[in-house]
């Protein structure tokens, strides 16, 4: 067999820094171009030869080897460590689905609308949420309201004035709102039935498309995740990292024998959604058998 031009790596240490994809180059030119124009009008001296990559997506990490990996048989993810800089939520979960109904239906017709929390934040506390959604179902009708207490639990209300009940049309586990919301001291108030959750999310996944199936296997059939990553419950602000080392140091997926001229790794959410690291970059170390 000729195994010129490939190699055999025992670790591998990847890093997105290196390797991370670019969602659209479009993105750069548009951030670049943004970004200068805000410079130059303070009068900033910007080099406009110079382009920003505000379309890189860190969560996926591509990586093209200068020669292919040799026929490897099993792989083992041995450490990860995760920026903690993903907002509380993602685009799965940031809407609440909400109807004002009215009093005097059909004369008054019923109103849909929604409430879209901002994917940029790390909520630090029950209350700033609370705060956010008061503030939209307030602009919509001023006699509407959003509370919290202190286990997270909301409270959506209508005032007794007001023509329209204030409900929910769509359940949305991470305000809470996992069942049906129960009604209130009044038919002007709803309470969700689970609290909020602050995390960004519970666990993490790796997930390689490129050394297909492996031999583990989750319940949704999906046979090309490497690793779950659990996150911690603690929730602080943008910073530090989360750091996950496998302890189980003897134990190998196995996967297809073949030669192996790229590699590709997806950092996924508990609902198998791309990572928001807002750009920041991970690190992995992988071990190879053969």
């Amino acid at each position: 067999m000729d195994t010129g031009n490939s190699f055999q790596p025992t670790t591998l240490f990847v890093r997105s820094q290196d390797a991370a994809a670019w969602e659209t180059k479009s993105e750069d030119a548009f951030g670049t171009a943004f970004f200068q124009a805000w410079m130059q009008t303070m009068n900033v001296t910007v080099d406009t030869t110079k382009q920003y990559k505000y379309g890189k997506n860190t969560s996926t990490i591509r990586y093209d080897p200068l020669e292919p990996i040799r026929r490897p048989k099993g792989v083992r993810v041995n450490r990860v460590v995760i920026p903690d800089t993903m907002p509380t939520f993602s685009s799965s979960n940031n809407v609440l689905k909400c109807i004002a109904i009215s009093k005097n239906h059909p004369s008054v017709a019923h109103v849909e609308f929604n409430v879209t929390l901002p994917l940029t934040k790390r909520y630090l506390n029950y209350a700033d949420i609370a705060s956010e959604i008061n503030t939209q179902v307030s602009a919509q009708n001023a006699l509407f309201s959003c509370t919290v207490d202190g286990n997270g639990i909301l409270t959506l209300a209508s005032a007794t004035a007001a023509t329209h009940y204030l409900r929910v049309t769509e359940d949305n586990k991470k305000l809470g709102m996992d069942y049906p919301p129960v009604e209130g001291s009044s038919i002007h108030n709803i309470i969700s039935p689970s609290p909020i959750v602050l995390s960004p999310t519970r666990c993490a996944y790796i997930r390689s498309r490129t050394l297909g199936v492996t031999s583990g296997h989750m319940t949704n059939e999906h046979h090309d995740i490497l690793a779950m990553i659990p996150m911690h419950q603690d929730v602080n602000g943008y910073g530090g990292a989360i750091i996950y080392n496998n302890p189980n140091t003897q134990t190998y997926l196995n996967i297809k024998q073949k030669m192996y001229d790229s590699l590709d790794f997806e950092l996924l959410d508990e609902n198998l959604n791309p990572l928001n690291l807002r750009r920041h970059d991970w690190h992995m170390e992988l071990s190879f058998v053969y």
